[in-house]
C-alpha cells in the first residue's frame, strides 16, 4: 500500500489544466465531507446549536472576500503544509540542521516578537526532529508529520472535538493536495499555490453554503 501511495504522489499532474482539475477534486472532497458530516452530526443532535443569523454577502464584496480568504489560507498553508513537508523532503542531515537553526532563531529572535509563531514552530519542529531521528522511510515520516500537523491545524482553530472532524480532515485533504501537486517530489511553489487555492475555495464555498444550514 505504501509503495502504491508513493507512486501516486510521485505522478504529479503536469500543466495548469491537470493541476486545476486536482484542485477542484480536493475542493469538492473537502466540501462534501464538511456538509455531509455536519448534517449527520446535526441530525443526531451532537453539534452545538447556533443562534447567529446567516450573513448576506453583497456581490461587490466577493472579490475582497476572496483575496482575504486566499491570504489567510496562504499563511496557514505555509505553516502547516509548506514548512513541515518541505523539511521532510530534504536530506536527513540538511533537515536536522535546518530545524536546529529554526529553533535557535525562534528562541533568540522570533519569540520576543511573535509568540503565536514561536509556539506553532516549536510544536511542529520538535516532533519533526524526533521523527527524523526515529524513522528512516521518507514516505512514513511524511505521513506521520501530515497527521500531526493536521491535528495541530484543527486545534489551532478551536479545542472542541468537532474541530478535529472538520478542520482536521480539511488539513489532511490539503496536505494530500500539496503532496500530489509536487510537494512529494520536492517542489514548493506549485504545491503551495495548489493547496492554498483549494483551501481558499473550500472556505468560500462553505461560507456561502452555511446560509442553507
Amino acid at each position: 500500500m505504501f509503495r502504491w501511495l508513493e507512486r501516486w504522489f510521485e505522478n504529479e499532474p503536469i500543466g495548469p489544466i491537470k493541476t486545476a482539475l486536482y484542485i477542484c477534486l480536493f475542493t469538492v472532497i473537502n466540501c462534501v465531507w464538511v456538509f455531509c458530516t455536519f448534517s449527520l452530526l446535526d441530525y443526531w443532535g451532537v453539534m452545538p446549536s447556533y443562534t447567529e443569523q446567516a450573513v448576506s454577502i453583497p456581490i461587490s464584496d466577493v472579490p475582497f472576500l476572496l483575496i482575504t480568504l486566499f491570504y489567510s489560507a496562504l499563511i496557514e498553508e505555509l505553516v502547516f503544509r509548506f514548512f513541515p513537508i518541505s523539511v521532510m523532503s530534504m536530506d536527513h542531515k540538511l533537515a536536522r540542521g535546518f530545524l536546529i537553526t529554526i529553533f535557535i532563531a525562534v528562541i533568540l529572535v522570533i519569540s520576543p516578537i511573535l509568540v503565536l509563531a514561536q509556539n506553532l514552530i516549536i510544536l511542529l519542529a520538535g516532533p519533526l526532529l524526533i521523527l527524523l531521528l526515529v524513522l528512516r522511510d521518507r514516505l512514513k515520516v511524511i505521513l506521520a508529520i501530515v497527521l500531526m500537523s493536521s491535528v495541530l491545524f484543527a486545534f489551532v482553530h478551536g479545542p472542541e472535538w468537532w474541530y478535529l472532524v472538520f478542520q482536521g480532515m480539511g488539513g489532511l485533504i490539503f496536505s494530500i493536495c500539496y503532496l500530489k501537486c509536487g510537494g512529494y517530489n520536492g517542489f514548493a511553489l506549485k504545491p503551495l499555490l495548489a493547496s492554498s487555492v483549494t483551501h481558499c475555495l473550500s472556505n468560500m464555498i462553505l461560507i456561502m453554503g452555511s446560509a442553507f444550514f
